[in-house]
């Protein structure tokens, strides 16, 4: 028994050594073979070297869009049509901006609805330094007026008038107003809208559609 343990034995050991040489060679192989499905620099079980399943490089999630790092969807654009904003019912109506070539820097900012003469002139007495009356020659009982004041720091702004409406609930005014950029310039933005006599109170939206949004 002795003896043919000692004949066996160099032949296991022969194995072994054959078996760790086709392991070596197999490993070489595929290191230099550059096939997909190796294992990258990531932490998941996909070719790509990023750490999901998808096939977006150069993001972490399983969804689109590419280069984002969560599985949520991105919310829609903001919808500043009048019925995306103050409802089904509305409907828009006529409206226009009359030229005005004062300054109105002096004037406290907000949203104005001005329905004759005497409130307007009210108003004209906070805005010190204004000496002309833009609206002198208006007719008050054919239009009413919507000013919007706005003013910031910044590079410069956005701004646009969108619409005037009558709905269910009565009537609204939609503007845009984004200050961009970061600046130490003081940007003043006066929006003038006369609209029908009567049309009365008014409800005022702020909102900027991605068109008019800062680059």
């Amino acid at each position: 028994m002795l003896l043919g343990e000692a004949m066996i034995s160099p032949r296991r050991t022969l194995l072994w050594h054959l078996l760790a040489l086709l392991v070596v060679i197999g490993s070489a192989a595929c290191a230099g073979s550059g096939q997909p499905g190796m294992a990258l620099d990531d932490d998941d079980d996909s070719a790509l070297a990023d750490d999901d399943d998808s096939s977006l490089v150069g993001d972490d999630d399983d969804s689109s869009p590419v280069g984002d790092d969560d599985d949520s969807t991105p919310p829609p654009p903001l919808d500043c049509n009048v019925q995306g904003v103050a409802g089904a019912s509305c409907v828009e109506m006529a409206w226009r901006q009359p030229s005005i070539a004062v300054a109105m820097s002096s004037c406290p900012a907000g949203d104005y609805t001005f329905t004759g003469a005497t409130d307007w002139q009210l108003f004209l007495a906070e805005c010190a330094g204004v000496a002309t009356d833009p609206l002198a020659q208006h007719d008050w009982g054919q239009e009413s007026v919507l000013v919007t004041i706005r003013q910031g720091n910044a590079c410069f702004p956005q701004s646009s008038v969108l619409w005037f409406a009558n709905c269910d609930d009565g009537n609204h005014f939609g503007h845009a107003f984004e200050l961009c950029g970061d600046c130490d310039t003081t940007q003043l933005v006066v929006n003038f809208v006369a609209v029908p006599a009567g049309a009365a109170p008014v409800q005022f939206h702020e909102c900027v559609p991605e068109e008019l949004a800062c680059p």
